[in-house]
């Protein structure tokens, strides 16, 4: 690895210690309405790539790039390569609301990490390969290896709430206008484990750690008489506590081979990759602090001390979720996904959080061309021009958000929502001799651009319709590490 790549990733990671704490005391990245209800609006564990195919994420598995939502990709990486993802994020959403209209706009760091192989063996399945012809092996030069372990780690955000809205309430005693602030967001730092269970079969876990702060504010307020006393009444949760993701995944290639590239491994017409997770339901420790008080009428007064509670203590409940999902790719070339997750939050005892809540499902499709090609050089076409080797990706995913409100008719009325995305990824390759492979290795790195538009919600019946455009812009960067000169 050379000086200038540690010094990158020495201030990318720098960067990102520095912003976590203040992502852990007010990570308020999100204005949306739907973020009030319980921890808030949660954000999976996506890169760029993951969220351009619609967030698949149990089908994707390759030496190239790193997805963690499901850890048991990990056991693609090769012998010796580390990758280190980051990216930003980039909103613009619109809210609607009878004839009114809202615009917000948030931009925020979206996520870190490292990912490595820790075990390699030698692949003794690879050492020889059949000729074209099918008449012969063709005995290997150099040995291929397997990743039998792997690990990853980063920091992410977890949640997000920014909501504020009001209700002006009459009545024959008074009128008065409730004002509701929510605020915070939970931050998510994590290592992950895979490992190699048989050729086709891997298993991995990922254990997390969340922390952050979430501020709840209520101000009611009397216009038009002084007979009853304005007061306000806030409430700020400190969470911490551990969660747990243990993935699976199995990938079989069918169909001859085409060439013996410079990774000496068989080039399959057809590879499907399946995969599932599951998430047990989990628990986070919190600690309270609530200080409720009349406002002053006149200036320099203070109000009085309606209820104060310091450093109350409990637990708040985590869901359970699984996911299942598949990709097929052909030639290297194309691919077709599919995935479904659900969290199942309408069997979440409640706590501290009396929201009312559904099972939160998403079915996710997804498409792209060149989704992993081996590029080793670049191609010229017939007239001597370079060919293009950038890599397109689509999505498209149906959501139940699981979030439930009343709408003016007195009917719970479920959140739907819908989402599409599209995303470039711009590769970059570098040749490198690997001396512990005795072999000359091609590493490809990534610029990963991905827009989405998400559409939820209803303007109809009392409730929010809601817009969505957002931008995300990774970075995947490929290296070697411990490749240390062989001497005889």
């Amino acid at each position: 690895m050379t000086k200038s790549n540690i010094l990158t990733f020495i201030f990318i990671l720098t960067g990102a210690l520095i912003i976590a704490p203040f992502n852990a005391k007010a990570q308020n990245d999100t204005r949306s309405p739907y973020s009030s209800k319980g921890f808030g609006e949660q954000y999976a564990s996506d890169f760029a790539l993951n969220r351009a195919y619609g967030g698949i994420s149990n089908g994707l598995r390759s030496s190239n790039f790193v997805s963690v939502s499901n850890a048991a990709a990990l056991t693609a990486l090769r012998k010796n390569r580390v990758i280190y993802n980051f990216g930003f994020r980039g909103d613009y959403g619109q809210t609607f609301s009878g004839s009114s209209r809202f615009d917000y706009r948030n931009g925020n760091f979206s996520y870190l990490s490292l990912a490595f192989p820790v075990y390699t063996s030698k692949d003794r399945s690879k050492d020889t390969i059949k000729s074209k012809d099918n008449t012969k092996n063709i005995i290997l030069k150099n040995p291929a290896y397997k990743t039998d372990w792997a690990m990853a780690f980063g920091i992410s955000p977890y949640s997000s709430i920014g909501s504020f809205y009001f209700r002006r309430t009459d009545t024959t005693f008074a009128n008065y206008v409730t004002t509701f602030g929510n605020y915070g967001g939970l931050t998510k730092a994590y290592i992950s484990n895979s490992f190699r269970i048989s050729r086709n079969l891997s298993a991995g876990v990922t254990s997390a750690f969340l922390f952050g702060q979430i501020n709840s504010t209520k101000v009611q307020i009397y216009p038009d008489t002084a007979r009853f006393y304005d007061y306000s009444d806030e409430s700020i949760y400190h969470f911490k506590g551990f969660r747990h993701d243990f993935g699976v995944q199995y990938n079989a290639g069918f169909g001859r081979y085409k060439s013996v590239k410079e990774s000496d491994e068989l080039d399959y017409k057809y590879t499907v990759v399946a995969g599932a997770t599951f998430t047990p339901g989990s628990s986070l420790n919190y600690t309270l602090t609530r200080y409720a008080h009349t406002i002053p009428i006149y200036v320099n007064t203070s109000g009085d001390t309606l209820l104060y509670q310091n450093n109350v203590r409990g637990t708040a409940k985590m869901a359970s979720a699984f996911s299942v999902g598949a990709t097929v790719t052909y030639k290297k070339n194309w691919l077709l996904g599919i995935d479904y997750k659900q969290d199942n939050l309408a069997k979440v005892k409640k706590t501290i959080f009396t929201d009312s809540f559904s099972n939160a499902t998403q079915l996710t499709f997804s498409f792209g061309f060149r989704p992993d090609a081996d590029i080793v050089e670049n191609k010229k076409n017939d007239k001597g021009k370079k060919m293009s080797n950038f890599e397109y990706r689509f999505g498209y995913k149906l959501m139940n958000t699981g979030y439930n409100f009343k709408g003016t008719d007195g009917k719970i009325e479920n959140i739907k929502a819908q989402g599409m995305s599209f995303g470039i990824g711009i590769p970059k390759l570098r040749r490198v001799y690997s001396y512990s492979q005795n072999n000359w290795v091609y590493l490809k790195s990534m610029i990963n651009v991905t827009g989405e538009y998400i559409s939820r919600g209803q303007n109809s019946n009392g409730l929010v319709g809601e817009k969505i455009y957002r931008l995300t812009i990774g970075f995947s960067l490929s290296d070697l590490w411990f490749d240390n000169r062989k001497i005889n």
